[in-house]
């Protein structure tokens, strides 16, 4: 939670004789303290957008001051009655016994619809024309607390959920029974996958003369690479690896199509060891770049050096690219923003 009593804005209350416009002072306390939030929160509360309007009830003993929601109110001051005269009643019946209450007990009082997420009320003792002020503060704070602060971060949260469209529905399995380790004698190593239709896709700098590919869990039956295609300014290949059993095969999807925030799921061998099942890691499309003039994808997971040549899974469960570039260990993956993807539709420039 945020700590508010860090932003109490410098305001003197005591300057200002106590009257109807008290209640503006203290709206003014409220958006002092509102803005000093994150920044986004400025845009989902009406009270600092100035659309709000405050009854205001004062006599020779009590002060009530209820701050709302005014859907008629365009950046101006708005100030009117208390018209209630139930609630004045219990107001004053309240601070007969108690000069200066806490929310809990103007709740238990005037009722709970005292306070909302944009409504605010304030009630105390009003002696000598005057208020306390360090309670008007601990009101205040504790208001946003309990009803401004938990609802500001559920709507900013639900604003960014609908933002992003809804996640696919993957199909794990038969995702990783379509991926393959290459590896070479000199150290080499990388992921390629069964695109239906095409073979063995894979980046081109994961395939050197004595590259082979095999199983996951099966290290005892390699099968030499041949290469059927490549481009090496794109950095792709398709590749032969005769005696290797296939799967059906994944399904080529339409990365013309992707747009930011998009979901997608790399899959893929990073730094294979031996018993290694393989990754599955989601995440979003995050940006795009220019390479060798084709506009490749970046993404938030990480990419990690054996990923490249990997699947990279969109709607559909769909192949929407080629990992391609990262980080070469996992602790260094925060060190560069380019886990770059090429996709699907450079295999027809091959």
């Amino acid at each position: 939670m945020m700590r508010y009593e860090e932003y109490i804005p410098d305001l003197e209350f005591s300057k200002h004789p106590v009257n109807a416009m008290t209640a503006v002072r203290i709206m003014q306390f409220m958006d002092g303290l509102i803005r000093r939030g994150p920044s986004e929160w400025i845009s989902l509360h009406s009270f600092v957008q100035k659309l709000w309007y405050a009854q205001v009830y004062f006599d020779e003993s009590c002060y009530l001051a209820i701050i709302h929601e005014s859907y008629h109110a365009s950046g101006t001051v708005n100030v009117g009655k208390v018209d209630d005269d139930d609630m004045v009643t219990k107001a004053r019946q309240l601070v007969d016994k108690i000069a200066y209450p806490d929310i809990p007990q103007i709740v238990e009082a005037l009722g709970s619809d005292s306070y909302l997420f944009d409504k605010f009320t304030y009630v105390s003792r009003f002696t000598n024309n005057s208020l306390s002020f360090h309670h008007i503060q601990d009101v205040i704070l504790d208001y946003l607390r309990r009803y401004v602060h938990p609802e500001m971060w559920r709507r900013n949260q639900s604003r960014v959920l609908a933002a992003i469209p809804t996640p696919p529905n993957y199909d794990i399995q038969k995702i990783l029974n379509n991926i393959y380790v290459i590896e070479s004698m000199s150290g080499i190593q990388g992921t390629c996958f069964h695109l239906a239709n095409y073979g063995l896709v894979t980046c081109e700098h994961t395939v050197v003369d004595d590259s082979y590919v095999f199983k996951a869990d099966d290290l005892k039956n390699k099968y030499p690479v041949k290469i059927f295609k490549k481009n090496e300014v794109i950095d792709l290949a398709i590749i032969q690896a005769d005696g290797l059993a296939l799967e059906d095969g994944l399904q080529i999807g339409d990365s013309d199509k992707v747009k930011l925030n998009d979901h997608m799921a790399v899959a893929g061998f990073p730094n294979h060891n031996y018993g290694d099942t393989g990754i599955f890691s989601p995440g979003l499309i995050v940006g795009f770049r220019m390479a060798s003039s084709i506009r490749r994808m970046l993404v938030n997971t990480p990419l990690i050096g054996g990923n490249s040549g990997g699947p990279i899974i969109g709607e559909g469960n769909k192949v929407i690219g080629v990992a391609v570039t990262g980080a070469d260990k996992m602790e260094n993956a925060p060190l560069t923003e380019n886990h770059g993807v090429i996709p699907i539709s450079a295999l027809n420039l091959l």
